[in-house]
């Protein structure tokens, strides 16, 4: 009997309940893009931090200022794409409409400049261009929807 204090819920407790919920459930729908780009960002930082120090440049702590910067931006980015398609595009009534990937969009723009930075460093101390590469294969498969059929 005398552990029943640590279940008594005052109204601050239920406030903040409600408030941790409310946040959970806004960004649970989101959370595997914020995780790509969380993941995206530390790798970046990681192949830049080895790309400057095989070119020899000093590493200085504005760099991983810099990746906070845009981790946050991006995450910002992102929750604030998925707060414009729950406002105005999921309770719109038109179903074209309710289907735009406005989050998808937005996070693969950000996937793709993170890839490229990844790519950049990895280039910069392999000599091997991925992005080359990965770049001329798609521009190959778009050149096969161009040709005209006989």
């Amino acid at each position: 009997m005398k552990y029943l204090y640590l279940f008594k819920i005052d109204s601050l407790t239920a406030v903040l309940g409600l408030i941790a919920g409310a946040a959970a459930s806004f960004i649970a729908p989101v959370q595997p893009f914020l995780i790509m780009a969380f993941a995206l960002i530390v790798c970046d930082l990681y192949t830049g931090v080895i790309a400057a120090k095989y070119r020899k440049q000093v590493i200085h702590s504005k760099g991983i200022g810099r990746s906070i910067e845009k981790m946050t931006l991006y995450i910002i980015a992102i929750l604030l794409a998925e707060l414009f398609r729950t406002t105005f595009l999921h309770t719109s009534g038109i179903g074209m409409i309710e289907e735009f990937p406005i989050v998808y969009i937005v996070s693969v723009t950000i996937s793709i400049r993170e890839l490229k930075s990844n790519y950049e460093n990895i280039q910069a101390v392999t000599g091997t261009n991925v992005y080359g590469g990965i770049r001329e294969k798609i521009q190959a498969i778009l050149e096969i929807f161009k040709t005209p059929k006989p």
